[in-house]
């Protein structure tokens, strides 16, 4: 009886004495982001209302320039989750990599077709050369469908130049006339815009409708960790709800996050 009670009381002193950080311990989860764009907004509205935390989450936002990279260090294990473009994932599963979607972000380019002032039609740009953030990104797959919807191809009659930078890059290689029209995200359109450059096309309202902007993971990373995958999403999209309903929420999170001061 004596054993019995001294057991007991340890026990309690056990729990009472253990730190609530061991008790309450988070999966750690790195996802990226592959490009600086108000699409993955969400995200950091999701961090800042402890979305994440509720679903037993400590994520790390992490910046890798270009979806194709983004993918590849997804593949490498360094993150299970990455925002990127569509093109990418499906290219690599197509080459027997493990990569799958789990979710959409967009399904229409979410870009400005910009272009210097003396440009007044798509067809002016033949010869001429254009800019995107990287070959096989959604940028390039925009473009190359505008030019080929306007009568251009974009091998022969245009050439398309891969700009470092990502859309920042983008935006001073338009101003400095290193290319003549690019397909450029807000608010690095904007910043085009008042520097001289014009809207061409409004590629939201252009028609033209692809995966522009996933969610990607491996198949290994959801069969494995399923209740983490889950949890992301779940984070996410409450994320979303809140980024639409809590406007001075979301411009406070948008103020705080690198996706808007790094410009």
């Amino acid at each position: 009886m004596m054993k019995s009670s001294l057991l007991q009381l340890c026990l309690a002193l056990i729990l009472l004495t253990t730190p609530a950080s061991f008790a309450q311990a988070k999966d750690r989860l790195n996802v990226v982001y592959a490009s600086i764009s108000g699409l993955f907004l969400a995200c950091w509205v999701a961090q800042d209302a402890g979305y994440f935390d509720k679903e037993g989450l400590d994520v790390k936002l992490v910046y890798v320039q270009s979806a194709t990279t983004a993918i590849q260090t997804m593949l490498a294990g360094e993150a299970p989750i990455v925002l990127a473009g569509g093109e990418p994932p499906v290219e690599s599963a197509l080459k027997g990599a493990d990569s799958i979607y789990i979710g959409g972000i967009s399904i229409i380019p979410a870009v400005h077709f910009m272009a210097l002032p003396e440009i007044r039609t798509v067809q002016d740009l033949r010869g001429k050369p254009v800019g995107v953030t990287r070959f096989g990104s959604s940028t390039d797959f925009a473009m190359r469908q505008v030019l080929r919807r306007n009568g251009l191809d974009p091998v022969k009659d245009v050439t398309v130049l891969q700009i470092a930078g990502g859309h920042r890059g983008l935006a001073t290689s338009l101003l400095s006339r290193a290319v003549f029209a690019a397909t450029i995200a807000p608010p690095n359109s904007l910043r085009a815009e008042k520097g001289g450059a014009k809207l061409l096309i409004d590629m939201t309202k252009a028609g033209i409708f692809f995966p522009y902007s996933t969610i990607a993971s491996t198949r290994s990373f959801v069969k494995r960790n399923r209740p983490q995958a889950l949890a992301f999403m779940k984070g996410y999209s409450d994320g979303i709800k809140r980024m639409h309903s809590d406007k001075p929420f979301s411009l406070a999170a948008r103020g705080r996050s690198p996706i808007f001061t790094k410009r």
